[in-house]
């Protein structure tokens, strides 16, 4: 008998090590949308972009002090007290760097992955959870947000509004409404994305049951956040490119929301915020419904309370499962009291289990709408930008785990495969803007040779804003660094040169592996000077401006995308290359350098 017995429990230990598998592997599955976004983090440029400029020059005196009162004037209509300590303090500790906002945007993409994986209903277990979990680390780290990890400025102003919000409606999910509502001014402090909190800590209280004032509360204080932010100084407003009406406004909200499903149509992108809008609204309905019949007398519990069990307006952690054990249980402690009545709490607790996520999708829908009246003047396409993509990924993310749990009896399989069908579809479609933020990446040298030369019109051309560069230069940010170079391992500005050195590189059609032109015309000192080259089928390394003299007078970037000039000659479709030489240049040189040889470029086209 014992042997039998043996035999049965090895027997039973496949399927069981087969049912652990699919869970794991999942989880393991989860971890790769984060460190793809970690990596993103470090190969971003070292060079910042656009705001940063603006808001670090803004609260900074010429000594690089910080100016205070500046934190509270308003930056596009948005709060900017937060971003713009953090800007002023990525100066003071990182030289002003890209790379260390970036990293940390994604260090609050992973607050945000935390909060929601702890509002999970209890009703998505084992693998349909673990899908789940994997399906909101796609979403979160999506391709879609390469902005925020990749261009640090831009991520960190908007997870500043973003992550405290999240965080602030998974407290409130739990009942924590004091903390929830700290945490929501910390949101409003961030950027304009957060406003929507109060309302969603509202709806999720009253969803949950809690006592009126829990409820209430958040009102007064969105109102106090929105009377500050009416008050607050701001920058002139100036008249959209569009003659909009209201189908204008309307239509950028929901291309907000929709725009993870057609990175490149408004028109398709229209049609997925709208198809999220109103599954939210259905659900969001439902839920009302049930909450609404829960007040009715005699629905919760038709039979007598029993002392020990709790109402589930009340918390009690860990009911659910204490109520299934006894279902599981049966009748064998001998009380049948325990078989029916402990069913009612799990089905009335659903309104609480899915509170948060209905809070957090009401967020997200009145944040898309803010975008549609703030941004509606500029077209229906302007809800497209990458800078929406945590609106409208935040917004699936709630409808994924809202379908997912009301379709918590179907089987593993289907629901498996419905929401990692949803998450990769979203993380493939979100290579569009992946793609668009990646290939800013090797313009910033550009950005930084003009800054160093003071060449002001480049400097505007590339969303940066000379009168703040002897702010930067007295501070120390980069490019105003020791170590900043031209990347030729060699020659930097003010170095000479002997251009008889230097071989000629063939003009086009001439040699099929190695050529180049200039095709801005003759160069000249303070403008762009754009063109392409290749050395052997590859890259140049660098490209340098020099007078006639053979003195560096300038630089750039290169390996820029060309797909054209594969038409012309064989080898790589980056070579592209832009540079910018000091203000006063007259009939420039340009070489690139590439296998530790200088090569001058004579053909110029264009002018």
């Amino acid at each position: 008998m014992a042997v039998e017995v043996l035999a049965e429990r090895r027997a039973e230990r496949p399927p069981r090590r087969r049912g652990r598998a699919a869970p794991l592997s999942l989880h393991l599955l989860a971890a790769v949308p984060f460190v793809l976004a970690v990596v993103e983090a470090f190969r971003s440029p070292r060079l910042n972009y656009g705001d940063f400029w603006l808001l670090l020059g803004r609260v900074t005196t010429p000594t690089g002090e910080l100016r205070p009162a500046e934190l509270f004037v308003l930056h596009n209509d948005h709060p900017a007290v937060l971003v713009s300590l953090l800007f002023w303090l990525d100066a003071k500790l990182f030289d002003g760097q890209n790379w260390p906002l970036s990293l940390f945007s994604v260090l609050m993409a992973l607050a945000i992955f935390g909060c929601l994986v702890s509002m999970l209903p209890p009703a998505l277990t084992g693998t349909k959870r673990a899908a789940v979990v994997a399906a909101l680390s796609a979403l979160t780290f999506s391709s879609a947000a390469t902005e925020y990890f990749g261009i640090g400025m831009s991520g960190a102003h908007w997870l500043l509004g973003l992550t405290p919000a999240v965080v602030a409606i998974a407290l409130a999910h739990r009942g924590r409404t004091l903390p929830a509502a700290a945490l929501g001014a910390i949101a409003c402090l961030g950027h304009g994305a957060g406003f929507p909190v109060w309302a969603a800590l509202a709806l999720v209280a009253w969803l949950r049951r809690d006592r009126l004032w829990r409820v209430v509360l958040p009102v007064p204080l969105g109102a106090v956040v929105l009377v500050v932010w009416y008050l607050a100084g701001r920058g002139p407003g100036y008249p959209g490119p569009f003659i909009s009406g209201p189908d204008t406004y309307l239509s950028a909200a929901l291309t907000t929301l929709g725009q993870v499903w057609a990175a490149a149509s408004a028109d398709f992108a229209l049609a997925g915020g709208t198809l999220t809008a109103g599954l939210l609204a259905v659900l969001l309905a439902v839920a009302v419904r049930e909450r609404l019949d829960r007040e009715q007398p005699g629905r919760e519990y038709p039979g007598p309370e029993r002392p020990g069990l709790e109402r589930p307006d009340r918390e009690r952690p860990g009911l659910e499962r204490l109520d299934r054990e006894r279902l599981d249980q049966g009748t064998a402690s001998g009380d049948p009291m325990l078989t029916v009545p402990a069913l009612e709490p799990v089905r009335d607790d659903r309104g609480r289990a899915s509170a948060g996520w209905h809070g957090l999708a009401a967020h997200m829908v009145l944040a898309a709408t803010m975008i549609g009246l703030g941004r509606g003047r500029y077209g229906a396409a302007e809800g497209l930008a990458p800078r929406y993509a945590g609106i409208a990924l935040l917004a699936l993310a709630a409808l994924v785990v809202l379908l997912a749990a009301r379709a918590h009896a179907q089987s593993a399989t289907r629901v498996v495969a419905a929401v990692l069908t949803a998450a990769v579809a979203t993380y493939a479609i979100g290579a569009t803007w992946a793609v668009t933020t990646r290939n800013k990446y090797p313009l910033q040298p550009v950005l930084a040779v003009a800054m160093r030369l003071q060449a002001d019109s480049v400097i505007l051309k590339n969303f940066a804003y000379p009168q703040f560069t002897p702010v930067l230069r007295a501070m120390g940010v980069y490019p105003f660094t020791d170590d900043f170079t031209l990347g030729c391992g060699g020659p930097e500005l003010g170095s000479r040169i002997d251009l008889a050195n230097a071989a000629e590189l063939p003009p086009p059609g001439q040699d099929q592996q190695t050529s180049g032109a200039v095709e801005s015309g003759a160069v000249t000192g303070g403008t762009e000077v754009n063109g392409w080259a290749m050395v052997g089928g590859r890259t140049p390394d660098c490209v340098l401006i020099t007078d006639r003299g053979g003195t560096v007078v300038g630089g750039g970037a290169v390996g820029l995308p060309r797909r054209d000039v594969l038409q012309v000659v064989n080898g790589t479709g980056r070579a592209g290359w832009r540079a910018v030489a000091g203000p006063g240049t007259e009939d420039g040189v340009v070489l690139v350098a590439s296998g530790g040889r200088l090569y001058r470029i004579t053909t110029v086209l264009g002018g």
